[in-house]
């Protein structure tokens, strides 16, 4: 048996990978293809890169392991053990002779030669074959939308904090380099996400050829995990500084329940999060020699690595973005006060009162 594992990067549209997957299980092994989740309710197939880590004796972060439930190597252990158990059966538990995998965790919880190499082993003492899948995106695109996915999952940093502390770590060579590096370009194929470059401009279809799957039959995903809008943002990572997602021991608090969806719904149509010209300069400045040099290696018939696209029109003044979220947080109160957000319960409410949040847990996600 041989396999697919899909590495991400995030916001490259794994979600709507994972959708795909998940939504034509029965077909796709109906077509030779066995996909199968260990943790009911995820998408991401965070449990192979944990082990990963594990195996290295590198402990996840202080937010990871918090939400992941994992705070030393002997809880990490614990939590990937039995996966692992299942993952060396697979070949024997499945008949079909191509197993996929998808996890958008790989590429950022495996920041070194010896975690890659730790993970390469993990399916490679299981699998006669392993080929990896990466996608890359426009690093304008990629920082804004990763900032709003920080943002929903209970950070409070500024746009400009972020911003300072994620640009660095925008080097697509670096990554390529080390993956390349660990289990050889032939191995591993580096995708854009350019719908100039996708087979049909489509994310499924490339992804699919990439596997060798066939698409005919098979039910397409909608549209996934939509981003904030720029007053949508400000809105939440201001409730997110005194509703904190997670309390210190990684406990979801009941107090944000319907809280995203009631900012999304107030801010949808309002002007998308977009880099104000000093970040995209700036940003310009940090990737460019990177950009050049991965376009010259991996894709030299491409004039330029990504195409450039036209955003809608966004807001350019501070000071505007915060008094639409000033609005938003306004309405999201007037709804909740006319029960148009769903009340929390006596229990609810009693859980809620009893955390004690740590700040440190939701500003180092």
């Amino acid at each position: 048996m041989k396999s697919f594992v899909h590495i991400g990067a995030p916001k490259t549209g794994s979600t709507s990978i994972q959708t795909f997957l998940h939504e034509n299980t029965g077909a796709l092994a109906r077509k030779g293809f066995r996909y199968h989740v260990n943790v009911k309710g995820r998408g991401s197939q965070w449990e192979y890169p944990m082990a990963a880590n594990h195996v290295e004796g590198c402990l996840l972060n202080p937010a990871q392991r918090s939400r992941y439930h994992a705070n030393t190597l002997e809880e990490q252990a614990e939590r990937v053990k039995k996966h692992l158990a299942a993952l060396r059966k697979f070949p024997i538990r499945w008949q079909e002779p191509t197993a996929l995998f998808s996890s958008e965790h790989i590429l950022p919880w495996l920041k070194s030669a010896n975690l890659v190499n730790a993970m390469d082993t993990i399916f490679s003492d299981v699998f006669s074959e392993v080929h990896y899948i990466l996608y890359l995106r426009n690093p304008a695109d990629l920082i804004v939308s990763q900032y709003s996915e920080r943002v929903k999952r209970g950070s409070s940093f500024t746009f400009d904090q972020f911003f300072e502390r994620r640009l660095p770590g925008l080097d697509h060579y670096a990554v390529v380099k080390r993956w390349h590096d660990v289990v050889g370009p032939d191995r591993i194929s580096v995708r854009l996400l350019d719908r100039d470059f996708l087979i049909n401009g489509d994310l499924i279809d490339d992804y699919s050829a990439q596997c060798g799957i066939n698409v005919e039959g098979l039910k397409r995903p909608p549209r996934e995990n939509e981003a904030l809008t720029a007053a949508g943002a400000e809105a939440l990572r201001a409730l997110n500084q005194r509703i904190p997602e997670l309390d210190s021991n990684g406990r979801y608090n009941p107090l944000r329940n319907d809280l995203l969806r009631a900012v999304m719904q107030a801010s949808e149509n309002m002007p998308p999060l977009a880099l104000f010209p000093r970040h995209q300069k700036k940003l310009e400045n940090a990737t460019a020699a990177s950009m050049e040099k991965l376009r010259s290696e991996l894709f030299p018939e491409r004039p330029v690595l990504f195409t450039s696209r036209k955003h809608g029109q966004s807001i350019t003044k501070l000071i505007d973005i915060r008094e639409r979220a000033l609005d938003i947080v306004a309405k999201v109160i007037v709804d909740l006060r006319m029960e148009e957000i769903s009340p929390l319960t006596r229990r609810q409410k009693a859980k809620a009162v009893a955390y004690s949040p740590d700040l440190s847990v939701n500003e180092k996600s």
